[in-house]
């Protein structure tokens, strides 16, 4: 997996994930402070194979 997350001073958020070996990926956007949140496991896992 390669991703890079990032921030601004105003509390947006953005994370971005690339599964090479399946070429599959996401992006995402927030505008709030607690938006890194959504990244975790889980999150990934259902975006990625379906699992909930």
């Amino acid at each position: 997996m390669y991703g890079h997350s990032g921030s601004t001073s105003r509390g947006f958020q953005c994370n971005f994930s690339l599964f090479q070996d399946i070429n599959m990926g996401y992006v995402m956007f927030t505008n709030g402070s607690k938006g890194a949140m959504l990244a975790i496991s889980p999150l990934t896992e259902f975006l990625i194979t379906g699992k909930e």
